[in-house]
């Protein structure tokens, strides 16, 4: 099962973590405090912006935790790039297709006599299967980061149940490594009656919602190993750029190398004895 304790702790353990999670939290801050100030338009010109990069920093720490690399969060701009494009290959079809089955499936109304809020509870229901489906595709791509495999509708439709009950466990506990990191820290903050709005507190939560990245990113390559159903052999064709540098160096590769050696060994050794 998967383990937020794991994940938290993996967050903090990887190479230049901390400088890190300040590195990333700076266009958070901005974002936030555009927000915070009143300056709207320019809150709604970067935000969509911010969520689209965080998306891709998200996928390439779900594929390095996979892959088994030392870091969770990249800072290797070309990955950065490459899964960011290919994130928006598998995501946004799969966005605009099950985003629209929801759209037209709760316009319609039940009336059914004696059920309050039947027809609340059934679009919450639509609509959470459909989000299922959405991150079980998503999850099935950024394992490997194979297109294909983000559009494997038999493999994601078997998979989205499980997913969701993980979802489901996912919630309660982020909130209580939230609640760990950011707790303490606003409890000081309103015991030396300094005002939440003040600019420290805003840096420190913009550093937690990067914690949260990294976090979640782990968390999600656990599910989509342990729940996302297919052999990872499917995914053996996919390369991505950064595997010929990466930590993720392919066992046969591994083996070959091995052999090519121990045969050059024992070649120079038989050369030596006719010698």
């Amino acid at each position: 099962m998967a383990s937020m304790i794991d994940a938290y702790r993996d967050a903090f353990s990887e190479d230049f973590a901390y400088l890190k999670f300040v590195l990333f939290a700076i266009p958070v801050y901005f974002v936030f405090h555009f927000y915070s100030i009143g300056q709207i338009a320019m809150f709604n010109t970067f935000a969509p912006i911010l969520g689209i990069l965080i998306f891709g920093l998200f996928t390439q720490a779900i594929y390095n935790v996979k892959a088994n690399r030392k870091e969770v969060l990249t800072i290797n701009p070309i990955e950065f790039i490459f899964g960011l494009i290919k994130t928006l290959v598998v995501m946004v079809p799969n966005l605009l297709i099950f985003g629209t089955i929801g759209y037209y499936v709760t316009r319609y109304n039940f009336p059914v006599q004696g059920v309050p809020h039947f027809n609340d509870i059934f679009h919450i229901i639509v609509w959470f299967i459909c989000g299922s489906i959405i991150l079980t595709s998503y999850l099935a791509f950024a394992k490997f980061q194979s297109i294909k495999q983000g559009f494997n509708y038999k493999v994601i439709f078997e998979s989205c149940a499980d997913v969701f009950l993980q979802l489901l466990f996912m919630i309660p506990q982020l909130a209580i490594v939230n609640l760990l990191l950011v707790g303490p820290v606003a409890y000081l903050y309103f015991f030396f009656k300094v005002p939440f709005e003040h600019w420290t507190f805003a840096a420190y939560c913009s550093c937690v919602f990067v914690i949260n990245i990294s976090v979640l990113g782990n968390y999600f390559a656990q599910i989509s190993t342990e729940h996302v159903k297919g052999d990872d052999s499917e995914y053996q064709f996919n390369t991505s750029f950064g595997d010929v540098t990466g930590d993720s160096v392919d066992v046969n590769f591994q083996r070959n190398v091995m052999n090519t050696i121990v045969n050059n060994i024992k070649k120079d050794n038989n050369f030596n004895n006719k010698k």
